[in-house]
């Protein structure tokens, strides 16, 4: 689920194939992370969102990126970015996060295709036979067995389907924080 397996779902279904989506969050809730918060969409990823016919299903109207400012208190220097200095008219945009997850909602209810299960979670990988990979996963009618060909680890940071597939990933934490705002002067 969230926002790389909704979006991916959203891509194989014009491939004809029937997907399975293993959500944490029940039926007609958000994830917590579709809040009241901007999110910033660079270029790329505004195209690839309306060619999959997410951003129409936006409600809020969007904001346009068409500078950007970064700097880093206590540090020399900055940079500044105009989009018009680099021969574009924005960088990308700024969409609500609850208005962007309704609007991928919306999108997912279209897919004749697509079985979701939820509130759900991934408990184990099964045995691999004929040629299909067996995920075991539990939710209110209790553990069940889910057959495919394909499986995608769109589980977040501390992925569980990684660790069952013996996937390794490192980890370095940076010791940064970053401050990304929008502002409107008075004048």
């Amino acid at each position: 689920g969230g926002l790389v397996g909704a979006s991916l779902a959203i891509a194989l279904d014009r491939l004809g194939l029937d997907v399975a989506m293993v959500e944490a969050t029940p039926a007609g809730a958000l994830p917590a992370v579709f809040d009241q918060r901007n999110l910033s969409f660079a270029e790329a990823t505004v195209n690839a969102l309306e060619a999959l016919g997410v951003l129409p299903l936006l409600r809020a109207p969007t904001g346009s990126i068409r500078r950007i400012h970064a700097s880093r208190a206590g540090d020399f220097g900055r940079v500044r970015l105009e989009a018009q200095a680099h021969g574009r008219e924005e960088f990308g945009r700024v969409v609500v996060a609850r208005d962007f997850g309704e609007a991928l909602e919306a999108r997912l209810a279209q897919l004749p295709r697509l079985a979701r299960y939820r509130p759900a979670r991934f408990i184990g990988l099964g045995d691999e036979r004929d040629g299909l990979r067996h995920v075991r996963i539990a939710d209110a009618q209790g553990e069940r067995d889910i057959a495919t060909r394909l499986l995608v680890a769109a589980d977040g940071t501390r992925s569980g389907v990684r660790d069952a597939l013996g996937i390794h990933a490192r980890d370095h934490d940076y010791g940064h924080s970053l401050l990304v705002a929008r502002l409107r002067p008075q004048r």
